[in-house]
């Protein structure tokens, strides 16, 4: 049985994601294909404008067969973290193939760069210190280190390929199947249309940021109907109609001014909130009146907008109860099922016998793993935003059937 995963998002799902879908069916022709997929929140530090059981329900009915979530601690991270956590995923279950979008297209350069940053040589490690020195955001900095060991050795690869988001995911994809000595076997297939940043909703495969903004003007849902999988759309349509309002990142910002000050001392206790940056939000949260306003006054050159909005984010959820930095060290050995078909309940049966990993659908109350204790309280933050989701949906439902 030939399987196939693709890490994914879908935030929501769009016509480049089926475009993606598609030709990874064509070409890779697998028996199975597996969603990994981020929950109620995403990797940038952002809500997710559908729950997690309506995207796997849109994820089985758009050619998937099984829907595994990727746990919180690594959905809600850096680029690095995020890649290692559903990568070891994919590897625990013996998965044959990942396919990811890039806008590179083609694997040899990616792999290269991939096995430069897993190693690590020498003469890397001491550009990059020196770049580190300089208090530049640590994605730059590798950048920048990056071309002057490439140059030192002679090797030529166009750095340009560091600027893009999926080009710089695929890498780390790649870096830590290199790490895990996996079997699992990488293909990669051109992103078409916008870039991940591009904010043009005209453009024949737009970004999902693109579409995500034109709900956040409050403009009208149906010029966006071509843009997207028929079933998110509908499911978007019918969420507005329900409520009057879409899911977007501003709305956290009252529960976190009042977190901010009635338990400033919190913030501190978020492995990636070092170096003073606490002072920052608090001082910004003091002069600010939206959630945007927040992060661009927190900002600072080693702080990017990103890395701060994931940073407030997990403080909305309640991240410093947890042991994130030992947690983020740890192959994912425990995942949740979001969904399935009948083809994902034999794979499941059989991973079940065969691999190591714990795949739940549903949560004991007397549960006492970390990880899916920090998966509830994900869920009881999100259902204070999304009305249709219940607090306790982790204890309480069981996957998507298709």
């Amino acid at each position: 049985m030939k399987s196939c995963a693709i890490i994914c998002e879908y935030n929501p799902l769009h016509i480049g994601h089926i475009f993606h879908i598609k030709n990874t069916k064509e070409i890779i022709k697998p028996d199975i294909l597996i969603a990994i997929l981020s929950g109620n929140f995403t990797q940038r530090g952002s809500l997710s404008i559908l729950d997690k059981y309506t995207k796997s329900k849109i994820c089985l009915k758009n050619g998937f067969d099984l829907v595994i979530e990727i746990p919180p601690q690594f959905a809600i991270s850096s680029a690095e973290h995020f890649a290692f956590g559903s990568t070891s995923l994919i590897n625990n279950l013996s998965i044959d193939y990942i396919s990811f979008g890039s806008e590179l297209g083609e694997i040899i350069n990616l792999e290269k760069i991939a096995k430069i940053l897993k190693d690590e040589p020498i003469e890397y490690k001491e550009y990059l210190k020196s770049f580190l020195n300089q208090g530049l955001p640590y994605h730059l900095c590798r950048k920048n280190a990056l071309n002057q060991y490439l140059k030192a050795n002679k090797m030529h690869i166009d750095l340009d390929i560091l600027n893009t988001s999926n080009n710089i995911l695929s890498i780390e994809y790649l870096k830590n199947l290199l790490k895990l000595n996996s079997k699992t076997k990488p293909f990669t297939i051109k992103r078409k249309g916008s870039s991940y940043n591009s904010l043009d909703i005209k453009n024949e495969f737009p970004s999902a940021t693109s579409i995500r903004n034109h709900l956040n003007l409050n403009k009208d849902i149906i010029e966006i109907e071509k843009t997207m999988a028929k079933d998110s759309f509908d499911d978007l349509k019918s969420f507005y109609n329900k409520y009057n309002y879409f899911i977007k990142d501003e709305l956290i910002y009252p529960y976190i001014k009042y977190k901010l000050l009635t338990m400033e001392n919190n913030l501190m206790l978020l492995p990636d909130c070092n170096e003073g940056i606490h002072n920052k939000i608090l001082n910004g949260i003091l002069n600010s009146n939206s959630l945007d306003e927040l992060i661009l006054l927190s900002k600072s050159k080693r702080y990017t907008y990103t890395r701060l909005s994931r940073i407030i984010f997990q403080y909305f959820i309640g991240f410093e109860s947890f042991p994130i930095k030992s947690m983020l060290k740890e192959e994912v050995t425990c995942a949740k099922i979001l969904g399935f078909n009948d083809k994902g309940k034999y794979f499941l049966n059989k991973k079940k016998k065969e691999s190591n990993v714990d795949l739940y659908s549903s949560i004991n109350k007397n549960e006492k793993s970390n990880s899916k204790l920090l998966n509830v309280l994900c869920t009881k933050a999100y259902s204070v935003i999304n009305k249709d989701v219940n607090p306790f949906e982790d204890y309480l439902s069981h996957p998507i059937i298709i």
